[in-house]
């Protein structure tokens, strides 16, 4: 299973970011968890990481749907910044066949529905390893 040392999560549910944040560190003590509440302050967040060089996150945990920029936009904007191995797994309140088709036009690990549990964070980071 591959080993995650830096995680952000990007979603604007407050409750949701906490379950998540306190998942991932029962399981994953290890794990440095950044929090941004839409695609643009997350975007800004990897921009300055790749200006920097450091702190970039392993994988990114994204909404769906989010206010100022969702997560099919901040997809957009990733690959024009030519980061597109970046891995991606987009969270949805609802596998709605929009959003699976929608989601194949992106290089993403995974889609999951929400709430995330230990067996779906588990099997995505199996994803990841493959």
């Amino acid at each position: 299973m591959k080993k995650i040392n830096s995680l952000l999560i990007v979603d604007d549910d407050h409750i949701s970011n906490l379950l998540t944040s306190m998942l991932f560190s029962e399981l994953y003590a290890h794990t440095q968890i950044r929090v941004s509440e839409n695609g643009a302050q997350a975007l800004e967040e990897i921009k300055d990481c790749l200006q920097s060089e450091q702190n970039c996150p392993d994988v990114i945990f994204l909404d769906v749907e989010m206010p100022t920029m969702d997560g099919f936009e901040f997809l957009e904007r990733l690959e024009e910044l030519n980061k597109k191995d970046l891995p991606i797994v987009l969270l949805t309140s609802s596998l709605h066949a929009r959003n699976q088709e929608k989601a194949r036009k992106y290089k993403i690990k995974a889609l999951v529905e929400k709430p995330l549990t230990e067996e779906k964070i588990e099997s995505v980071l199996l994803a990841l390893s493959a």
